[in-house]
Protein backbone atom coordinates (compact mmCIF):
# COMPACT_ATOMS: atom_id res chain seq x y z
CA UNK A 1 0.00 0.00 0.00
CA UNK A 2 2.78 2.56 0.59
CA UNK A 3 4.08 1.99 -2.88
CA UNK A 4 0.35 2.85 -3.98
CA UNK A 5 0.00 6.14 -1.83
CA UNK A 6 3.46 7.55 -3.08
CA UNK A 7 2.42 7.18 -6.45
CA UNK A 8 -0.82 9.08 -5.83
CA UNK A 9 1.48 11.67 -4.54
CA UNK A 10 4.10 12.14 -7.15
CA UNK A 11 0.67 11.85 -10.40
CA UNK A 12 -1.11 14.91 -8.02
CA UNK A 13 2.47 17.06 -8.18
CA UNK A 14 2.85 15.93 -11.73
CA UNK A 15 -0.47 17.21 -12.69
CA UNK A 16 -0.33 20.42 -10.91
CA UNK A 17 3.30 21.15 -12.34
CA UNK A 18 1.84 20.76 -15.43
CA UNK A 19 -1.17 23.77 -14.76
CA UNK A 20 -3.97 20.88 -13.89
CA UNK A 21 -5.54 22.39 -11.15
CA UNK A 22 -8.78 21.67 -9.76
CA UNK A 23 -7.98 17.67 -10.44
CA UNK A 24 -8.08 15.26 -7.56
CA UNK A 25 -6.80 11.94 -7.73
CA UNK A 26 -7.85 8.83 -4.63
CA UNK A 27 -7.82 5.17 -4.61
CA UNK A 28 -11.05 3.61 -4.35
CA UNK A 29 -9.57 0.17 -3.17
CA UNK A 30 -6.89 -0.70 -6.04
CA UNK A 31 -8.85 1.71 -8.36
CA UNK A 32 -7.45 4.97 -9.35
CA UNK A 33 -9.90 8.17 -9.95
CA UNK A 34 -9.76 10.92 -11.35
CA UNK A 35 -12.52 14.00 -10.74
CA UNK A 36 -12.86 17.64 -11.48
CA UNK A 37 -13.24 19.61 -14.66
CA UNK A 38 -11.69 20.17 -17.62
CA UNK A 39 -11.24 20.84 -20.69
CA UNK A 40 -10.67 18.45 -23.48
CA UNK A 41 -7.05 19.41 -24.04
CA UNK A 42 -6.33 19.55 -20.14
CA UNK A 43 -8.25 15.80 -19.77
CA UNK A 44 -5.98 14.08 -22.81
CA UNK A 45 -2.86 15.93 -20.24
CA UNK A 46 -3.93 14.51 -17.61
CA UNK A 47 -4.40 10.71 -19.43
CA UNK A 48 -1.27 11.48 -20.57
CA UNK A 49 0.44 11.78 -17.17
CA UNK A 50 -1.06 8.86 -15.61
CA UNK A 51 -0.68 7.03 -17.91
CA UNK A 52 3.15 7.34 -18.14
CA UNK A 53 3.18 7.89 -14.07
CA UNK A 54 1.38 4.89 -13.41
CA UNK A 55 3.25 2.09 -11.35
CA UNK A 56 2.11 -1.32 -14.18
CA UNK A 57 -1.25 -1.69 -14.70
CA UNK A 58 -4.21 0.04 -12.62
CA UNK A 59 -8.34 0.06 -12.92
CA UNK A 60 -8.66 3.54 -13.79
CA UNK A 61 -12.23 5.11 -13.02
CA UNK A 62 -12.32 8.42 -15.36
CA UNK A 63 -14.90 10.81 -13.86
CA UNK A 64 -13.81 14.08 -15.02
CA UNK A 65 -16.56 16.53 -15.98
CA UNK A 66 -15.75 18.02 -19.86
CA UNK A 67 -17.84 21.29 -21.14
CA UNK A 68 -20.96 20.95 -23.20
CA UNK A 69 -20.07 20.92 -26.89
CA UNK A 70 -21.18 24.52 -28.55
CA UNK A 71 -24.04 23.68 -30.30
CA UNK A 72 -23.59 24.89 -34.36
CA UNK A 73 -25.70 28.04 -35.00
CA UNK A 74 -28.89 27.56 -37.69
CA UNK A 75 -28.75 29.45 -40.36
CA UNK A 76 -30.94 32.67 -40.50
CA UNK A 77 -33.26 32.83 -42.99
CA UNK A 78 -32.57 35.26 -46.18
CA UNK A 79 -33.53 38.26 -45.65
CA UNK A 80 -36.11 39.71 -47.94
CA UNK A 81 -35.10 42.93 -49.58
CA UNK A 82 -38.34 44.52 -49.68
CA UNK A 83 -38.57 45.10 -46.30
Amino acid sequence: MPALQAQLRDMGAKLEAAGLHGLSLAYAGATLTLKGKATPLAHQRALSILWAEAIGRLDFDDQIELPEPLQPRTPQEPRDATH
